[in-house]
């Protein structure tokens, strides 16, 4: 078993509103999705679909800055139809401004995925940060997405590659992937100095599923042998 992983697209609307789709991407090759929405404004309500006919997605912690007008949140998801033509839409149970919104996909040869760790912070610094993704050792693959308070150019620090650079849609806001890898713990954090200002992170690592134990032959064919011996 293996991963492999890429960054799609990013959509973002400074105007905001109810929802946001992406442009259309290929996701022939890949078996699951990453996606995050970032909001301006009191918090609301969010959720993610795909034009896949998908209907489980896993929503992870939201954050909401002490300013109460910067929030985020991360999806993932086993994309049910995988083909061409795919979008992602988040969707606001009210309208809200300055959506940000970037897709990642990943194939896992077996098929599925599991979360191996997440982590998730916000703060004000030139160092956003969303603290230890306590990954267990085993392969995973990593995304992590700042929602920025203030227009400015980012950069991936620690291991990471930068997928989305701030601003470019008029929508502050950072993505950055890695892997797949084993290393433990990974660090979440991209570095914007000289700006210092407010943002959340939100990250996940994912990892295909262990492969189940299986008994031996010669332990099986032993202890078959010696039921068969007693009776």
């Amino acid at each position: 078993m293996s991963l492999t992983k890429t960054y799609a697209t990013t959509a973002g609307s400074s105007g905001g509103g109810t929802s946001l789709t992406t442009g259309t991407f290929d996701a022939s090759a890949y078996t699951h999705a990453v996606a995050f929405i970032k909001h301006e404004g009191s918090s609301v309500t969010l959720s993610m679909a795909d034009n896949k006919g998908t209907s489980v997605f896993n929503a992870l912690t939201a954050v909401h800055h002490s300013n109460s007008d910067l929030h985020s949140q991360m999806f993932w998801w086993k994309i049910a139809s995988p083909g061409t033509g795919m979008t992602v839409t988040a969707s606001l149970s009210a309208s809200r401004s300055f959506l940000f919104l970037p897709v990642w996909l990943i194939n896992a040869t077996g098929g599925t995925l599991e979360q191996d760790a997440e982590a998730a912070a916000s703060g004000t610094s030139t160092t956003p940060d969303g603290g230890s993704l306590a990954t267990t050792g085993v392969s995973v693959v990593s995304f992590m997405a700042c929602g920025l308070y203030t227009a400015a150019n980012g950069a991936a620090t620690g291991g990471w590659s930068e997928d989305y650079d701030d601003n470019a849609l008029g929508a502050q806001g950072w993505a950055g992937s890695r892997g797949p890898e084993t290393t433990t713990p990974i660090d979440p954090q991209m570095n914007w100095a000289p700006t210092n200002d407010a943002w959340t992170v939100n990250s996940v690592s994912l990892r295909e599923p262990s492969a189940p134990y299986m008994t031996p032959y010669p332990k099986l064919l032993a202890q078959r042998n010696r039921r068969h011996f007693l009776r």
